[in-house]
């Protein structure tokens, strides 16, 4: 997950904090973090079939999705979406996906 901070144009990935909820039955788990998003700043979750695409033995890669997110800041997160879809298909040359692509943007406007 990528927290975009649209005032500072940085981005700061977050990490799981444990496995998901409903894996386990009688699993505990710590108190969620807070994540206070501004006008702008957005959410990013994205399986890894968007970073680990790699037709040719060379991923994708986090910092072309980092770099996607800075050009599509000022668009719709179903537009965002979609350039991220669209660039990864473009960078698969065709191959066919072996992983799924599935992601969630969530804008604070």
């Amino acid at each position: 997950m990528w927290i975009y901070n649209l005032v500072h144009g940085t981005i700061e990935e977050k990490g799981a904090h444990g496995l998901p909820r409903g894996i386990l039955r009688n699993l505990l788990s710590g108190p969620p973090e807070i994540v206070e998003l501004y006008p702008g700043d957005m959410l990013v979750l994205a399986t890894d079939g968007f970073f680990e695409s790699n037709p040719k033995g060379d991923q994708f890669g986090v910092r072309k999705i980092h770099e996607i997110i800075r050009l599509e800041r000022e668009k719709p997160p179903r537009e965002l979406i979609s350039a991220l879809y669209q660039a990864v298909i473009e960078f698969s040359e065709g191959t066919q996906q072996q992983d799924d692509l599935t992601a969630v943007v969530v804008k604070r406007v």
